[in-house]
């Protein structure tokens, strides 16, 4: 798993440098407005994409055994599932642009739609890469079809073909992604039947589609609503905020997903393998994940001038206020991983209807009060509400206990939160008053160094830090290759 899991990372921090790249250039080429037309869009085309796999790849990853011919059977209800939803989302493309005022949706949408068949067409063949641990294969395709992605997307920016630039990054980041997964499977569908087993397969992933339904209204009400009340220059500065302050989160726990749930499925008969496991994992990712965040806070306005331009110093403040909810959001997609590895699919769907509650009505309260307050409101109730109560719901059951969460974030969390105060209240007060103003990339590296040296020297004080720091540096002692039979280890210097 270790190796596993850090073949994902690394080939997620390439994805995610090669995504920051592309938003710095094409933020310096188009305006606010055509990243809120792209804000927009995604929304719309997440809704859709909820129903594109029914679930189906969860009980191809998770399932104990499985034959090719089920395989085959639900790469079929995929294919079936990306063609109908293609022609639903063609079919109501006028109403999206009747309702919105922009007459734009239509073409947009029709392109948008190719992308539902080519995801029907890739997700079992993905889904068995995640199997059978495949992650090397996955980290190629998935660089691959960035690249290529990021190019056209580029290219199309600085030939003025503005927001259009937006609508082809994904549409040919999937297509190369089919073609690079099918060119690398060993597995071939076969013609359709259906199995005995395909019925329960489907009703497992049901409660994992309900859930995505859920969480889909959740995560994207905010710039749905902020766009039609706000406008699009207010949702391309929500928009933008939002990627910068969540993308290198998700490019961290999302592939991880596909390591610690087959592994914790596998282990989920040994209770104390399964949370030594899942603890040892979790302090590994919130090692990188809370410092990381710490100086995305503290270097806001930094990491928006360089990554945006001048142009884009209105979403700092929404930056900020996600940026709080962005602490948590490790641990809490992490309870997750237990619920599915535990075979609790259902319970997983029964916490998307009460989060995504909560999670609507925080949107709903700030909306009044303009993009920024939709910030502020999401992030308070997702650290005072949303947490404490997820991390109960998720525990009442399984070997990991909420106590168990609590000893993972908290020696981590709090030198983060003592190092980033200090490092502001250096930025605020003493650099204007020492008449300093720094470059933006020599702020951002001092914030860095700072923060890795104070955070790490905090962790040390404490015997719950140092335990962390220690099983850090065992994982990566273990990741080590192991030396080749008869290789002769160079002598030490004496």
């Amino acid at each position: 798993m270790k190796r596993g899991s850090l073949l994902a990372i690394s080939g997620q921090g390439a994805k995610l440098c090669l995504q920051l790249g592309t938003t710095a250039v094409l933020a310096r080429v188009l305006s606010p407005a055509d990243f809120g037309l792209a804000s927009l869009i995604g929304p719309i085309v997440s809704f859709f994409a909820v129903f594109r796999d029914v679930g189906l790849t969860s009980a191809t990853i998770y399932s104990d055994d499985i034959t090719d011919a089920e395989v085959s059977s639900l790469f079929w209800i995929n294919v079936g599932a990306g063609v109908v939803l293609a022609a639903v989302v063609l079919a109501l493309s006028p109403l999206a642009a009747l309702f919105y005022a922009d007459p734009r949706l239509v073409p947009i949408l029709a392109v948008m739609a190719l992308t539902f068949v080519l995801n029907g067409a890739a997700a079992q063949y993905q889904a068995l890469f995640q199997r059978h641990f495949e992650f090397r294969r996955l980290t190629v395709i998935d660089i691959t079809a960035n690249t290529a992605g990021a190019a056209v997307a580029i290219t199309a920016g600085l030939l003025g073909l503005g927001y259009w630039s937006l609508v082809l990054l994904p549409v040919v980041t999937q297509a190369t992604s089919v073609v690079c997964t099918v060119t690398l499977s060993k597995w071939q569908p076969s013609r359709p039947r259906w199995e005995r087993r395909t019925g329960m397969m489907t009703r497992f992933g049901s409660s994992i589609a309900g859930f995505n339904i859920l969480n889909y209204f959740a995560r994207n009400l905010d710039n749905l609503l902020i766009g039609k009340v706000w406008g699009m220059e207010a949702l391309g500065f929500y928009g933008r905020a939002y990627q910068l302050m969540m993308a290198p989160l998700s490019q961290i726990i999302y592939p991880l997903n596909q390591v610690v749930v087959p592994v914790l499925t596998r282990v989920k008969d040994d209770p104390e393998v399964y949370r030594r496991t899942y603890k040892t994992t979790m302090r590994m990712i919130l090692l990188v994940c809370a410092p990381l965040v710490t100086l995305l806070l503290v270097g806001r306005v930094w990491v928006i001038d360089i990554l945006l331009g001048p142009r884009w110093q209105q979403a700092t403040p929404i930056f900020l206020a996600l940026g709080f909810a962005a602490l948590v959001q490790p641990m809490n997609n992490s309870t997750g991983w237990l619920m599915l590895s535990q075979g609790r699919s259902r319970e997983v769907f029964y916490w998307g209807v009460i989060g995504s509650a909560i999670t609507v009505v925080s949107i709903l309260v700030g909306l009044h009060w303009g993009a920024l307050a939709v910030a502020v409101s999401y992030s308070l109730v997702q650290i005072v509400l949303i947490t404490p109560l997820l991390w109960w719901f998720c525990c009442r059951r399984g070997p990991v206990s909420v106590s168990d969460l609590v000893s993972i974030a908290t020696p981590i969390l709090i030198p983060c939160v003592i190092a980033g105060t200090l490092f502001e209240s250096f930025r605020v007060f003493a650099l204007p008053r020492l008449g300093i103003e720094l470059p933006a990339i020599v702020g951002l590296l001092l914030a860095l160094a700072w923060i890795v040296t104070s955070g790490f020297t905090l962790l040390s004080l404490f015997p719950a830090g140092r335990d962390v720091l220690n099983g850090a540096a065992s994982a990566l002692r273990a990741l080590r290759p192991a030396p080749k039979p008869g290789a002769i280890s160079s002598p030490r210097a004496s």
